[in-house]
């Protein structure tokens, strides 16, 4: 949930994902390929809070399948979402996890949905 000028927003989407396989990880070992689709959004994660008056003013989402599909591992590597703000005029680039009072953007809450349970080994 995100306030814009006075006005309180929730997000809600749902990402499908598709599990297409394993893949070598230069690290070492193999890893689980997914693809993922959202359901309102395609967009890469970004949702555009004013997109007439401010084109480079969006909410950034984190969308991870690993996480939503159970990897306990990837829960360190999950993220929270950020405001991305370009101000085209003094060419300021703002990205920050709370609040850009520029333009009165500000997250309010962020409760993605809980990992699946998998039983993946």
């Amino acid at each position: 949930m995100y306030e814009y000028k006075g006005e309180k927003i929730t997000i809600k989407d749902t990402i499908t994902c598709d599990y297409e396989g394993t893949s070598f990880v230069l690290e070492g070992g193999n890893k689980r390929d997914w693809k993922k689709k959202k359901k309102k959004d395609d967009e890469y994660g970004y949702y555009y809070i004013d997109k007439e008056n401010y084109p480079e003013l969006y909410i950034a989402v984190p969308e991870y399948p690993e996480y939503y599909m159970g990897n306990a591992s990837s829960e360190k590597e999950f993220s929270e979402p950020y405001i991305h703000y370009i101000d085209e005029e003094t060419g300021t680039y703002y990205e920050e996890k709370e609040e850009v009072e520029v333009v009165g953007v500000k997250i309010i809450e962020w409760k993605p949905s809980k990992p699946l349970k998998n039983n993946i080994k």
